[in-house]
């Protein structure tokens, strides 16, 4: 009897410890995922990690022999890589509002002759444009940014800031290059009195002029992961925009001279760095599965002849073509538990889909303030998720300032009109070819006078049989001129769909517009003074 009454103990003792065991993974396992996802309602954070002018070929998982392994490289391995993803223009303004609205720039006012907005703009992207930042701030989201803005500053005065990001939706607005990061700023061909265009802002705030571009990166990467940290518990968004790889190319003191590629791989491995950082403070604070991470470039590299362009690899062109070197980005997401692994895909897609992907991974499709709007962005979460493959897109059309370029339909690339690379228009100067000057002459030398080749028949390419854009096919071939027939209806259709708007990139430059700290010396650094 007293043997089976310790049997009987041992059994409700193992049983009592296997419920406790239970309840306890349940109450520190379990349950802080079902609270957790609960209190976001089911909503992912989102983060956008936007890169300037970075080459397609410029990641070892793109192809790069050289460069050193990055963070967008280990994306790539534990997420989806994107091989056929494309901007819809070669420029950055014009660019970056496509990403922001998920719209063609044509739509939105920033197109023009000038290409993008200057310091001393009065123009800027039009606030009666929705951004995602908004849509998603009403949705219930807070919402974030930092870095390269390059959408528009000041309307009438030097310090109104009317076009800066906190206008547009973002809740949280930490340290930004409201215009960009220039030729200008690079302290080892220019005196600090010629860098009067390289400023930072915090929120609407001027900071620092010019920029300390040794702390930049640091300070983005920081304000950054306190946001996260901040707001861990609720859905958020969040832009990073790195000034990686714009000229002038920069590296801080922890990273120069360690690339095998020089200075550009340096720029390459500390924005990768920061990437870093911001995946292992999502995994540190157990969020990683509760958050879309994206990274793309907002076009394609600089090819002027000084060093200070990125790679396309095997494409033709670079920055201000829209030749695939111009057009085609690198750009991956990650989403652990939700993307699969080591996913290559290979459609047809748009900067411009990230808009209503996103606000559908927000439960905010049928949103008012989503369903109001015109997106020509598709919906690719299915792609994403690895549900199916398939291309939401007919056509895509590629723009050049406000002139209608190239479109691509299937695997065929038509090309209306060619423009030359800043390498081919610097080769004509008589100065020193890699001394830029100011602004203003690239916006005449580049947005007025490059007009580009106008081809009539159009050029059309096979991509999938010449990717380098090098042999034109003959369209004089019936299945081809059916094709153009195709697309020119699309074409037409989508002109019919364009409600006409003054460019916002070509209103008048004024002097007064000019940021500037401390005047008349534009020099300052109010960095310590603001983070208090």
């Amino acid at each position: 009897m007293e043997t089976i009454n310790i049997a009987l103990t041992v059994v409700v003792l193992t049983s009592l410890s296997v419920v406790s065991g239970v309840i306890l993974v349940w109450y520190f396992v379990i349950l802080p995922d079902v609270t957790s996802e609960v209190a976001r309602g089911g909503r992912p954070n989102i983060i956008i990690i936007l890169a300037a002018d970075v080459g397609y070929a410029d990641f070892q998982a793109y192809g790069h022999p050289t460069q050193e392994w990055t963070a967008v490289d280990r994306m790539v391995m534990e997420g989806i890589k994107f091989t056929n993803l494309h901007s819809p223009s070669s420029i950055c303004s014009p660019s970056r509002a496509a990403i922001l609205t998920g719209r063609y720039p044509i739509r939105t006012g920033v197109f023009g002759k000038g290409l993008a907005f200057a310091p001393s703009s009065s123009g800027g992207l039009r606030h009666d444009e929705t951004t995602i930042a908004e849509v998603l701030r009403h949705g219930g989201y807070i919402t974030g940014m930092n870095g390269k803005w390059h959408l528009g500053i000041n309307e009438k005065s030097a310090t109104d800031g009317v076009y800066l990001p906190h206008r547009y939706g973002f809740d949280y607005v930490g340290t930004t290059l409201p215009h960009s990061q220039m030729w200008a700023c690079d302290p080892k061909k220019y005196t600090i009195p010629q860098m009067k265009g390289c400023f930072l802002y915090h929120n609407d705030t001027i900071v620092e002029q010019p920029i300390n571009l040794n702390t930049l990166t640091g300070r983005l990467v920081n304000e950054t992961k306190a946001f996260i940290r901040e707001n861990k518990d609720q859905p958020f968004f969040f832009l990073l925009s790195f000034p990686q790889t714009h000229s002038a190319v920069f590296a801080s003191t922890a990273f120069l001279g360690k690339s095998k590629r020089g200075i550009y791989g340096d720029a390459i491995n500390e924005m990768g760095w920061g990437i870093g950082e911001v995946l292992e403070y999502l995994i540190e604070l157990g969020i990683e599965k509760d958050t879309l991470v994206v990274f793309l470039s907002d076009q394609g590299p600089l090819k002027d002849g000084c060093g200070n362009g990125g790679s396309t690899g095997f494409f033709r062109g670079g920055k201000t073509t829209t030749w695939e070197g111009g057009i085609r980005v690198p750009a991956v997401a990650w989403w652990p538990g939700t993307i699969p692994q080591k996913i290559v895909c290979d459609s047809l897609l748009s900067t411009m889909d990230l808009f209503p992907t996103i606000i559908k991974f927000a439960s905010l499709l049928n949103s008012t303030t989503f369903k109001q709007l015109s997106i020509d962005g598709k919906d690719i979460s299915g792609i994403l998720k690895g549900e199916n493959s398939k291309s939401p897109h007919e056509v895509l059309f590629y723009y050049y300032g406000d002139l209608l370029t190239a479109a691509r339909y299937d695997r065929y690339k038509i090309h209306y009109r060619t423009m030359s690379l800043m390498k081919d228009v610097m080769d004509g100067l008589k100065e020193d070819r890699c001394y830029y000057g100011s602004f203003s002459m690239l916006q005449q030398l580049f947005g007025f006078q490059n007009r580009g080749t106008e081809h009539d028949p159009p050029l059309i390419f096979d991509l999938d049989a010449d990717p380098e854009e090098l042999v034109s096919l003959d369209t004089t071939n019936q299945e081809l001129e059916n094709l153009l027939e195709t697309v020119e209806d699309l074409l037409q259709s989508h002109k019919l769909s364009i409600v006409s708007v003054k460019s916002e990139v070509d209103k008048p430059h004024m002097k007064q517009l000019y940021p500037c700290c401390n005047p008349p010396t534009c020099i300052c650094n109010y960095n310590d003074k603001i983070m208090k």
